[in-house]
């Protein structure tokens, strides 16, 4: 979900349009032509596509600032990701926490003719084997709509 607890005007805060521009980004992706928001909300999560870090951090950590942990550091994976089937698609979204670019594995698509159509960058690709590698640049997101042969969806 997004929530925006505050988009009032505030004295000495000159970035507000800067920050009200990111919020309608995401509002147009989430709610525009591509329909995310429908995807995040009623597709169905799956657990078959896997991601490999192969080059770069395979975990990020961070210091404990707020004491959930105890005081401990807190480390997680650099690249995390959500698999989900939706109507006639899946859709595979990865974010790349770690301040350094993370080159990835993404394993377990099927064999056979694939299309994946990059979401935030219109660009589609064919595969025919049953993974690819892809880069990610520090804090990056990516996602792709991937059309599947009947069996797999």
């Amino acid at each position: 979900g997004v929530v925006v607890f505050s988009m009032r005007e505030r004295e000495g805060f000159a970035a507000h349009d800067a920050y009200y521009e990111g919020f309608a980004s995401v509002a147009r992706e989430l709610n525009g032509k591509k329909k995310l928001g429908e995807v995040f909300l009623f597709g169905e999560k799956r657990t078959d596509l896997r991601l490999t870090a192969r080059e770069g951090p395979d975990t990020v950590t961070l210091p404990d600032t707020f004491g959930a942990n105890l005081g401990k550091p807190i480390s997680y994976p650099s690249i995390t990701h959500l698999d989900v089937a939706y109507r006639k698609a899946r859709y595979l979204f990865a974010v790349n926490s770690a301040s350094q670019p993370v080159k990835v594995r993404v394993e377990g698509l099927p064999e056979g003719s694939i299309t994946m159509r990059d979401l935030f960058g219109g660009r589609t690709t064919e595969l025919s084997q049953g993974e690819f590698e892809t880069s990610f640049e520090p804090l990056e997101v990516k996602g792709w709509e991937i059309k599947l042969p009947k069996h797999r969806r």
